[in-house]
């Protein structure tokens, strides 16, 4: 119903969407919005909030904010995160460790027969018992938060090589600063990956081996840097506004 109240308002309807350029037509939707609106009035008719798998913003720029997502989206997303990680380099007898993460895993059916294994180390985890864990799983890939990462190697005391053995880190969810992508390539020798994302669309964007800047998740993702309703141009600032294709 918000949606539909947004659109009815601005005098467009989906019909309307026929080619990029006919976005402008069609009304933005902020987080400051959702945050007011009922779960109900967020999702399509026919479903109950209360059914349905959340996720959670942050909070990094306001107030958490609940996400409510269906089974297909969650394994659409599923399989473009898998697909970035192949872009990245991950490979079958390689394993993922997740430094970053809630959720318990549960291991998919590849997972089981020894192929491209993950597991998780709950952020709540105390630093002694994460770092005693990273070290019994021996991760080829480490994803992290930046600020999570720091922690563990104040923890550590010593070179990244000591503890760590790691051929690929990738990070999310925080801005990598430069100064701890430079540590992590010298001191472990590691390749290090951005990638960019949002709860309320998954993996939005990430870096490959060349390191040319972020592949955009164009097959799920319209994403544009919008000012006062217009395309920047080269070397201006502006808002990220995107459109999902898949929800």
């Amino acid at each position: 119903p918000f949606y539909r109240d947004k659109f009815d308002a601005a005098g467009v309807h989906p019909d309307d969407l026929r080619e990029i350029a006919d976005l402008s037509k069609f009304p933005l939707t902020t987080r400051a919005e959702l945050a007011t609106e009922p779960a109900d009035c967020r999702v399509a008719a026919g479903l109950d909030p209360d059914r349905l798998p959340v996720g959670w913003t942050s909070g990094s720029s306001g107030e958490k904010l609940p996400v409510y997502l269906t089974w297909p989206e969650i394994r659409i997303r599923q399989a473009v995160h898998f697909r970035s990680l192949l872009a990245m380099g991950f490979r079958w007898n390689e394993r993922l460790v997740k430094l970053s993460s809630d959720r318990p895993h549960r291991p998919n059916f590849y997972e089981r027969l020894g192929i491209y294994r993950s597991f998780s180390l709950p952020l709540r985890m105390a630093l002694e018992e994460r770092y005693r864990e990273l070290q019994k799983l021996d991760a080829d890939f480490l994803w992290v938060h930046p600020s999570v990462f720091l922690a563990m190697c104040e923890h550590a005391g010593r070179p990244m090589n000591e503890w760590l053995k790691a051929r690929a880190v990738l990070s999310s969810t925080e801005m990598l600063p430069a100064t701890q992508r430079r540590s992590i390539q010298d001191e472990l020798g590691a390749d290090v990956f951005n990638c960019y994302g949002a709860v309320e669309f998954g993996r939005i964007a990430h870096e490959c081996p060349a390191h040319e800047g972020l592949h955009v998740t164009g097959d799920q993702l319209i994403v544009e840097i919008l000012k006062d309703g217009r395309p920047v141009v080269t070397g201006e600032s502006g808002t990220v506004v995107i459109t999902s294709l898949a929800q």
